[in-house]
C-alpha cells in the first residue's frame, strides 16, 4: 500500500476516533501536541462540514502554535459558515494580529463585516413600514450586497497539503 493511502487511512481513523464527551472536549485530540496531526484532524472535520469539531480543533491548534495565523483564519471560516459573524470577525482579527499580511484573513474579515452589516440592514427593514423612505433606501442597498459578497470566503489551504507525496 502506498504512503498516500496509509496517510489517508490514518487521518480517517483519527477523525473517526474523535468522540465528544459530556464536557464537549474531544477525547482523542485532547493532549495532542503534534501540530501536523492536530491540523489533519481539524482539516478533516472542516472538509466534512463538522463545524463543532473543526472549531474546537482549530482553537486548540491556535493555542499550540501561537505565532501562526492558519488555525485562526480557518476558525473564522468555520464561524462564517455557522453565520456567527461576530465570532468570525474576532477570529480573523486575532489571525491578523499574528500575521498582519495575511491577505485571506483581510478579505474574509471584510466579508464578515459586510454580512453583519447586511443582517443589520435586514433587521432595520423588518421594523420599518414598507412605504417608509428609509425602507426604500435599505432595499436598494440590499440589492447590491450579493455582488459584494458573491464569494463569501477565500479558503486557506492546509499547511499539511503537499507534505505527503506519491511514490
Amino acid at each position: 500500500m502506498n504512503k498516500v493511502m496509509i496517510a489517508a487511512s490514518v487521518v480517517l481513523l483519527m477523525a473517526g476516533c474523535t468522540a465528544v464527551t459530556t464536557t464537549g472536549a474531544s477525547s482523542h485530540s485532547k493532549g495532542i501536541e503534534d501540530p501536523f496531526e492536530l491540523t489533519a484532524i481539524a482539516d478533516f472535520a472542516y472538509d466534512r462540514g463538522d463545524w463543532l469539531v473543526a472549531a474546537r480543533e482549530y482553537q486548540q491548534l491556535a493555542q499550540l502554535v501561537p505565532n501562526d495565523a492558519y488555525a485562526l483564519t480557518r476558525l473564522g471560516n468555520v464561524k462564517l459558515k455557522q453565520n456567527d459573524f461576530e465570532g468570525a470577525i474576532h477570529a480573523y482579527g486575532k489571525a491578523l494580529e499574528r500575521d498582519p499580511q495575511a491577505a485571506r484573513a483581510h478579505y474574509n474579515l471584510a466579508t464578515a463585516h459586510l454580512l453583519l452589516a447586511r443582517d443589520s440592514l435586514q433587521a432595520s427593514l423588518r421594523n420599518l413600514p414598507r412605504n417608509d423612505g428609509g425602507a426604500l433606501v435599505i432595499n436598494e442597498k440590499l440589492k447590491h450586497f450579493e455582488a459584494l459578497v458573491y464569494e463569501p470566503l477565500i479558503e486557506t489551504s492546509s499547511p499539511n497539503k503537499g507534505l505527503i507525496k506519491k511514490n
